[in-house]
């Protein structure tokens, strides 16, 4: 159990090879197949960055227990970091979180929290309620990764070796 890095830097050889079907097509399993854009019973997802930190580090510390991110000193740290933003310093740490919600239901169903400093970024950790939503989490791992690398970020760290992170 190594980490999953991804060069996502023009000219690297790495390729993002993202699922055939949009967010806005997954569907349950035992779904009827005809996905949320055609009325079907699928789910269409929103992805948003940075609207839920609280929210999403404690669904994170809620999925896997207290461990190290509920402790209360490192979560006011990066609480700081959050609230502080770059304040125009591109290497400045920033804490950022990406959130997936289900838009029929406004439920948050996935969500990621890390470290973005300069052009390289780390995940720290994830939550995905994949029970009532299946696949949600290789939708936010996807749509995070699309997010990110739009947003010039050329190393992802995604700290896990989660067979949808591996896929990528």
């Amino acid at each position: 159990g190594g980490r999953i890095v991804l060069d996502l830097s023009e000219g690297s050889s790495q390729r993002l090879i993202v699922g055939k079907r949009a967010a806005a097509t997954v569907r349950p399993a035992g779904g009827d197949g005809r996905g949320a854009a055609s009325g079907g019973s699928g789910f269409r997802y929103r992805l948003s960055v940075n609207s839920a930190f609280e929210r999403s580090w404690q669904a994170c510390v809620d999925a896997h227990g207290l461990d190290w991110l509920g402790f209360r000193e490192i979560r006011a740290s990066y609480l700081a970091l959050h609230q502080a933003g770059d304040g125009g310093r591109p290497d400045q740490p920033r804490g950022l979180s990406i959130e997936l919600w289900d838009e029929q239901s406004g439920a948050l169903v996935s969500a990621e929290v890390g470290c973005l400093v300069g052009c390289c970024y780390t995940c720290l950790s994830l939550f995905a309620a994949t029970e009532s939503h299946p696949r949600c989490d290789q939708v936010r791992a996807q749509a995070a990764v699309l997010w990110l690398r739009k947003a010039g970020v050329q190393l992802f760290d995604a700290g896990t070796t989660a067979a949808y992170f591996v896929q990528l």
